[in-house]
């Protein structure tokens, strides 16, 4: 038996080994809203039924679909979350390869920083059940799209089967507003990158159709209209009163707590992993200025939160049959400083990804100075807010919790795969963190078999 394949086996087990480990320590989380999709499930015509639900609340008709089919078989439906727990990181370290193939070592760094995501996060994108097909299995289908996009114009033209595979994946993901979007923005900046020969790939071209029917029916659908209503009714009353630039302001706020200001352990890798990887001694500084910033502004050394964005996000009460949300907090000058503050280091992480500053240097152009590599980094660091920032022209901003999160930390974890890169620790550390999930997880959550 080839030795070769062997290890490759071993390393795939492994890492499903530590998904389905901490999905059974997890449970599947049950909600209200799993209990009405499976009474769907009993009804019968969910042909019917989804036309309705088109009209009357939401346009994600295919992940609604999949839902009602997966939610009597809990069993079944954690071995299949657990499974795309695993794909995840195995597209995130194929993405983040230069030879566009799955690095078993990459994979494992990205499931250890996955388990390092927010465990309120997890909760509400990973474990719910219900919650599990809105974000992570569209993000997971997404990058399975791209990874094979990306396979085909770095290596060569990837089997029928595989392309077919990856755009059906594709049209799973754009049933979620979210990635859609993204999805539109990864195709435009494609457009701009190759011209001519963008479309003369036919797996871009497909795709981009693919993202433009989710795009109709996302703006066709009048559900998605009186679900919008609704909820600024009983969620957020005052957001029909914002025009655009407050609500682009209350979503670039949102995109700045999720990086800086949640406590989120992602955000301390990612700076750590330019402290350590990148040599100019500017990023580095940059770096680990961030690195404790995050720290003192989500408590992880004060043991507190001092952050307006904090205040504001967990201060959402029912009063009466309407969420109060405290957002006149998001106008007084601490909240400002915060967002300023964000912003700053934002930019100045932006400048730290592109390594050494070339272009200060005598006779060398601006053009000349920056290596694609880096250049990209910064484009995917800038789109790890969007998916959050977005969020802004919701409603649902506050109510949504940080579920609505997940997209933008997934492309950060992917974003660490990158500048880190192979390293001999990565099984030590996944082996660290699948513990450290497990008990932690074990100790919250009732154990299911």
């Amino acid at each position: 038996m080839d030795v070769q394949f062997v290890k490759r086996a071993g390393a795939l087990l492994a890492l499903f080994s530590s998904a389905l480990l901490v999905q059974v320590a997890s449970g599947p989380v049950l909600r209200d809203d799993d209990t009405y999709y499976a009474g769907i499930a009993q009804q019968g015509d969910l042909i019917s039924w989804l036309i309705e639900r088109y009209a009357q609340w939401s346009s994600r008709a295919l992940i609604d679909l999949v839902t009602v089919w997966i939610v009597p078989h809990e069993g079944l439906w954690m071995v299949l979350n657990a499974l795309f727990i695993t794909t995840l990181c195995l597209t995130i370290s194929a993405l983040a390869s230069r030879h566009s193939l799955v690095c078993f070592n990459k994979s494992a760094l990205a499931l250890a920083c996955f388990w390092l995501i927010p465990v309120n996060m997890m909760h509400w994108s990973v474990w719910w059940l219900t919650g599990s097909l809105n974000y992570l299995w569209p993000v997971t289908a997404a990058l399975i799209y791209w990874a094979v996009v990306k396979y085909e114009l770095t290596v060569t033209k990837a089997p029928v089967w595989i392309i077919m595979a990856g755009l059906a994946t594709l049209l799973f993901s754009v049933f979620s507003e979210q990635i859609m979007i993204v999805n539109l923005i990864v195709h435009g900046f494609m457009i701009g990158k190759l011209r001519k020969g963008y479309f003369n790939n036919r797996t871009l071209l497909i795709g981009l159709l693919i993202t433009l029917f989710g795009l109709a029916l996302f703006v066709l659908s009048e559900g998605n209209s009186v679900r919008a209503a609704l909820s600024a009714q009983y969620y957020f009353p005052e957001f029909a009163d914002f025009g655009v630039l407050e609500k682009a302001y209350f979503g670039i706020s949102l995109g700045l707590y999720q990086f800086f200001y949640m406590g989120s352990w992602v955000s301390v890798v990612f700076c750590l992993a330019i402290a350590l990887r990148y040599q100019a001694l500017y990023a580095k500084y940059i770096a680990v200025v961030s690195l404790f910033f995050i720290m003192l502004t989500s408590g992880f050394m004060l043991g507190y939160a001092t952050s307006e964005f904090s205040r504001l996000t967990t201060n959402v009460v029912m009063i009466g049959a309407v969420y109060k949300i405290e957002y006149h907090q998001a106008y007084t000058p601490a909240f400002y400083w915060a967002m300023g503050l964000g912003l700053a280091l934002s930019l100045a992480l932006a400048v730290a990804l592109l390594g050494r500053l070339s272009f200060l240097e005598r006779g060398v152009s601006l053009r000349q100075s920056f290596e694609t590599m880096y250049l990209y980094r910064v484009l995917l660091f800038v789109l790890s807010f969007l998916p959050t920032c977005m969020l802004g022209f919701s409603p649902t901003m506050y109510a949504s919790e940080e579920r609505v999160m997940f997209a933008s930390t997934a492309i950060l974890i992917l974003l660490v795969v990158m500048i880190v890169g192979k390293t001999r620790f990565s099984w030590h550390v996944l082996a660290a963190t699948t513990v450290m999930a497990f008990l932690s997880y074990w100790a919250s959550t009732p154990l299911v078999f």
